[in-house]
């Protein structure tokens, strides 16, 4: 029993100073809260139907994530397709009758380790 106590004594010591010498890094990543969409003009947007635009009118929009660590990035849709955009900034130029009742959604996330979170809304013209 004597003997057991030391060597187990020791293996435990060693798988201890094992610890010692490694290095671990842990990274946490914490998911963005909430996305606010802004107009041209500054003032945040409701999600559901934009305010109504004339054909042929340009339409920009702004996406702001709202908390998260790493910085979320930031992407838009139109229809679930991937819209060009610039550091959160959609540009649409000269909407067409075709872009009637398009969905637009903004999206933010930082991992793929949670869902990102999203805004959606529809284009509304007259």
């Amino acid at each position: 029993m004597f003997c057991f106590t030391i060597c187990f004594t020791y293996l435990l010591g060693l798988y201890y100073l094992f610890h010692l010498l490694t290095c671990s890094v842990l990274s946490v990543s914490v998911p963005p809260e909430r996305v606010i969409v802004y107009n041209a003009l500054g003032q945040s947007l409701t999600p559901g139907p934009l305010p109504p635009v004339a054909v042929g009118a340009d339409v920009v929009l702004s996406c702001v994530a709202i908390g998260g660590r790493p910085k979320p990035t930031t992407q838009w849709y139109i229809d679930s397709i991937r819209a060009p955009s610039s550091e959160g900034v959609l540009r649409m130029e000269r909407l067409r009758r075709q872009s009637l009742h398009a969905n637009v959604t903004c999206s933010a996330s930082n991992t793929v380790l949670a869902p990102p979170v999203y805004s959606n809304f529809t284009v509304n013209l007259y």
